[in-house]
């Protein structure tokens, strides 16, 4: 009997590996091509039918085949993922690259960063021309980003310690991605409009936002937006300063909790108003902070 559920996941899978942007491919332990994407065809300048059952070495470009040879062999015999960037002389671009083993084989993916390694030059060029910044960036406690919205979805191109240790992140799990990451289920919205308001405008923005850690711990993020521009007015960055001021929120809203609390003991205690024919009494009640309360009173 045919699994059709079987039948049904397989197609799932090979529909989703041909929408992916990355080129992926996989080989069998003889090296001989078991599956190709059409992103790998176009990265391999040859179509999939020539190549299934062929041998990688004998068919792949020579230098794929003079660099990673090692690499390959062993992810098959440590059963390890590995993952490096290489520039490509033949296609003139950089890639990532990452070798995954597979059940009798491995799969290799390559994702096309030459836009963000020309980015990452470009803001190096803009460092240098500073050095002290450049050791005041890298080496502060408080969280630094850099993202670049001249690329799709103005992703993070270059995160400091700082940043890494407030988060708990790595940079290699940031870089390439927008910082929405750190927004979580009771992220105030509002502020995140106020923020993409002003980064649409290109000016700059500080607020407090409830952000995630990694391991899902909330924090308050005192976040400062500020955009970089060339000397035309284009703009080239926006630079992110973050600063965990969660011990003071917390604060602020116990004292708020305690100042509410005072006001109601307080009201409690206050005494009834006093009416009769012939006294009227006009009273003043001056609620303090250290539930005490002062009273002025005239009669007449």
């Amino acid at each position: 009997m045919v699994d059709h559920r079987m039948d049904q996941t397989a197609l799932q899978a090979v529909s989703i590996l041909e929408s992916i942007s990355e080129a992926f491919f996989s080989i069998d332990n003889a090296w001989r091509f078991t599956y190709l994407n059409k992103e790998a065809e176009r990265f391999i300048r040859r179509n999939r039918h020539e190549l299934i059952g062929k041998i990688m070495w004998e068919e792949f470009p020579e230098d794929f085949c003079t660099k990673y040879a090692n690499d390959t062999r062993r992810v098959l015999k440590e059963q390890v993922s590995i993952e490096l960037e290489d520039y490509f002389s033949s296609l003139n671009k950089w890639f990532l690259v990452r070798l995954s083993p597979i059940e009798n084989g491995l799969c290799i993916y390559f994702r096309d960063i030459t836009k963000l390694k020309q980015s990452h030059l470009e803001l190096l060029q803009t460092l240098e021309k500073n050095a002290q910044m450049i050791s005041a960036v890298a080496n502060t406690t408080t969280g630094v980003t850099i993202s670049n919205p001249r690329l799709p979805d103005n992703p993070l191109i270059y995160v400091n310690e700082g940043f890494t240790r407030l988060t708990g992140y790595s940079k290699e799990e940031v870089l390439q991605k927008n910082s929405r990451f750190l927004q979580g289920k009771n992220t105030d919205l509002a502020t995140v409009n106020q923020v993409r308001e002003a980064m649409n405008k290109g000016v700059p923005v500080t607020v407090e936002m409830l952000n995630y850690r990694k391991d899902g711990e909330p924090f308050w993020n005192e976040l400062s937006i500020t955009p970089v521009f060339d000397e035309e007015g284009k703009l080239l960055y926006f630079v992110g300063l973050q600063i965990d001021v969660t011990r003071r929120k917390l604060a602020e809203q116990q004292l708020k909790k305690e100042l509410e609390f005072a006001k109601h003991v307080q009201q409690s205690v206050l005494s009834p108003s006093l009416v009769t024919r012939y006294i009227e009494i006009d009273a003043a009640y001056i609620p303090s902070e250290q539930l005490a309360g002062i009273c002025t009173a005239g009669m007449k």
